[in-house]
């Protein structure tokens, strides 16, 4: 464990040395530091997660710092690449939406600091094409921000269904909070570039969110009512299946 965390720390410094006059530059010595304390956050946390160790109502903790950890390994990555300059583009991969949220269940609710109501609707399981790390970005982002806009006991839900757009089909994820809502003239501030609603509490967190929708093929939409509450949904379209050359002349000789 120890050794893949040091090769992992010195990934980084490698990548960050890259086009900085001097060879180690300052985001070098920063990248690894950084390696250094995710790795002890890794292995402490596979040490909490062994049998015996904690009882187990509280190992789920243990997971979550895992979860966390290899979150910030992927955010520290992006921070390296784009120093260097270089155009990032997210690797898409096709994901099933509900498989995020249920990693992520212990996480939201520590995060909105309440249980996390979720649901599944007809479509929810089919492949889309974006990133587990961009999914998941997101729906933390959603979740904090409803709880910044609401109070303790007021609901938060997350909600994951297919939908259709013409003749393709999407997967729509939603969060919905009982907050306080935002007027039509909030709502359009906040999809505007570079707009924030400070009053509900969405601000930089939903500017993340809308580059994040943006660059991974998705489509955003925001419905708010003031005094009952907003629903902030992302629509992937549904990862086309594909087929191989070979399976295409058997589907053609009609031998699949």
């Amino acid at each position: 464990m120890q050794a893949i965390q040091s090769r992992r720390a010195s990934e980084l410094v490698d990548r960050s040395r890259l086009r900085t006059p001097g060879g180690v530059a300052e985001g070098a010595g920063l990248a690894h530091d950084a390696g250094n304390l995710l790795g002890a956050l890794t292995l402490y946390s596979e040490l909490l997660a062994m049998p015996g160790v904690l009882h187990e109502e509280y190992r789920e903790f243990a997971g979550e710092l895992r979860l966390l950890s290899e979150r910030s390994w992927a955010m520290i990555n992006r921070l390296v690449n784009h120093a260097r300059a270089e155009q990032i583009e997210t690797e898409s991969e096709a994901i099933v939406l509900p498989e995020v949220v249920e990693r992520s269940r212990g996480l939201l609710s520590r995060v909105a600091g309440r249980p996390v109501e979720v649901v599944y609707g007809a479509g929810a399981y089919e492949r889309v094409d974006t990133s587990v790390e961009v999914a998941e970005r997101i729906l933390t982002n959603l979740v904090k921000n409803a709880s910044e806009a609401t109070t303790g006991a007021e609901s938060i839900a997350v909600v994951v269904e297919g939908a259709l757009e013409g003749a393709r089909r999407r997967v729509k994820m939603t969060v919905r909070d009982q907050g306080c809502g935002m007027s039509a003239a909030a709502v359009e501030r906040l999809m505007r570039a570079g707009g924030i609603s400070s009053a509900s509490g969405r601000g930089i967190g939903f500017c993340v969110v809308r580059e994040l929708v943006a660059m991974s093929g998705g489509c955003l939409k925001v419905s708010s009512e003031m005094g009952q509450g907003t629903s902030i949904s992302v629509e992937w379209y549904v990862a086309e299946v594909k087929v191989e050359p070979v399976q295409q002349a058997a589907l053609a000789g009609g031998q699949i």
